[in-house]
């Protein structure tokens, strides 16, 4: 038989631990913890932003989790919209929605650019090239690339391209005579696809089905391109300056169901599988989690259910960390959206997050930072429970971990020392149990403790002074039953 150690994450122990840590430390400087009715609550400040997220990763970082930061600055976070105080709300409305398109636009550039770079690596021909560049709306390098190609009329069409229905019709008006007077056959694919994408045209350049000479094949644009590409397009030269990024989204989706579709918004993980990938049986296929954050911005329908799925964010099904984060921003801080099932205040998904998330932190060693993610269940009474079932699992924490513990989480002391009793009953300690459950002020369990082991022990052994001295741990308290029960004890220690 063999026992293998399976790690329930996609990376291993100290990267996730390092990914957990960084979201952690800035969520714990921003959350006020108070007591209610004697237990801790912890509740995320209202000014925190993705921009505050966003900050912890360096500029050049273009992975995955950085971009959904970032792509929540360009979403979610107000925009200085430069307008007169009492402006039309018309008028406000428009420039907002201009000014998040143009920070979606700017976030896609970024977001895109290592598969632009990579893919120009392999790129046959100075179409292909060009094309390459244009997918990540890199435009003075493809104009610079058409003109190293001396190609001076294409350089002048490719700066004005997405600038006006008047070009798109102009070029498209070039299309259709290169197909009425069969053109198309003598002219490369790169080059047909280039004037598509100029005409405006996002799924495929028709080809002639004619035998012979006359035939050619279709050229469907996206064809090798990652959905955020695809996407990008619509968002660059496809859809009209004025639509606004919903009018985009739409435009998209309805083209996922067309008969020459662009790339599914797939997480990056299945778009682009390492061999170090750990695979999961898995029913739904997932979506990226960018593109459900897009949909969350332009659809008020989708709640978090719908964009907050575990696969979504994560190829882990059990990495709960993204989807936590997100889910206290999205929900608390910035309260665009919510769970679906919120009811009277509360609800049992986010609670089933926030337990998942602080199980994900527990079995990965870092148990205080799961107390702190517990402090955020929704019910005084989750609360109660499930932090001190989590003291119980760890009884004896270090000076460090008990100042933090109590310190900066507001844990009562004494719930730490009811789960050191709890660990020295069952190693049968009765006197190390009796001493905490006095810690704890747990007063009438520790008064049976000394009635059914301790005072019996000494009595046997005759020793009064230790009689005298057990019941003057807990005279003061007079428990429940002291008067005909620890309190004739002490009288019979004095008399022996």
């Amino acid at each position: 038989m063999t026992i293998e150690n399976v790690g329930l994450l996609a990376n291993d122990h100290v990267v996730e631990t390092t990914r957990a840590k960084r979201l952690i430390d800035l969520h714990l400087a921003r959350t006020h913890i108070e007591l209610v009715e004697g237990v801790p609550s912890a509740v995320l400040d209202k000014s925190v932003r993705f921009d505050d997220f966003a900050r912890l990763f360096e500029n050049g970082d273009r992975s995955h989790e950085a971009n959904v930061w970032r792509l929540g600055v360009a979403l979610f976070d107000e925009v200085n919209l430069r307008l007169p105080p009492g402006s039309d709300d018309e008028l406000v409305q428009r420039i907002s929605e201009m000014r998040r398109k143009l920070a979606l636009s700017k976030w896609l550039e970024n977001a895109v650019a290592p598969s632009v770079d990579h893919d120009l690596l392999s790129a046959k021909g100075n179409p292909e090239k060009i094309f390459t560049l244009l997918s990540g709306n890199q435009l003075d390098r493809a104009v610079q690339a058409a003109i190293d190609g001396n190609d001076m009329r294409l350089s002048t069409l490719i700066a004005q391209i997405g600038s006006s229905e008047i070009f798109r019709d102009e070029i498209q008006r070039q299309l259709d005579d290169w197909e009425k007077y069969k053109v198309n056959p003598l002219l490369a694919n790169g080059y047909r696809r280039l004037y598509a994408l100029l005409a405006g045209i996002m799924d495929v350049a028709k080809g002639d089905a004619s035998h012979g000479s006359d035939h050619c094949s279709d050229v469907v644009i996206s064809a090798g391109l990652d959905w955020k590409r695809a996407f990008g397009l619509r968002v660059w030269y496809g859809n009209p300056f004025d639509h606004t990024i919903t009018d985009v989204l739409s435009t998209y989706a309805s083209h996922l169901k067309a008969p020459h579709p662009p790339a599914k918004p797939l997480p990056s993980y299945l778009e682009q599988p390492t061999t170090l990938s750990k695979e999961w049986n898995y029913g739904i296929e997932p979506t990226d989690v960018l593109y459900g954050l897009i949909k969350l911005y332009s659809d008020i329908t989708v709640s978090l259910d719908d964009v907050l799925r575990a696969r979504d964010c994560s190829p882990s099904p059990l990495d709960a960390r993204l989807q936590w984060h997100l889910y206290m921003l999205l929900a608390h801080a910035l309260r665009k959206r919510d769970f679906a099932d919120r009811y009277d205040g509360f609800s049992l998904q986010a609670d089933a997050i926030t337990a998942a998330y602080a199980a994900q932190l527990e079995e990965g060693g870092n148990w205080t930072q799961a107390a702190f993610v517990l402090l955020h269940l929704e019910t005084l009474e989750g609360r109660l429970q499930a932090i001190k079932a989590l003291l119980h699992r760890h009884p004896n924490p270090s000076s460090s971990e008990q100042k933090f513990l109590v310190e900066k989480l507001a844990i009562p002391n004494a719930w730490i020392h009811e789960a050191k009793a709890a660990e020295l009953a069952a190693e049968d300690d009765a006197y190390g149990e009796y001493k905490e459950l006095i810690a704890a002020e747990i007063y009438d369990r520790a008064h049976r403790v000394l009635l059914d082991k301790l005072a019996i022990e000494a009595v046997i052994r005759d020793d009064h002074v230790l009689l005298r001295k057990l019941c003057e741990m807990i005279e003061p308290f007079e428990p429940e039953g002291w008067e005909y029960g620890g309190k004739v004890s002490c009288v019979c220690s004095t008399t022996g």
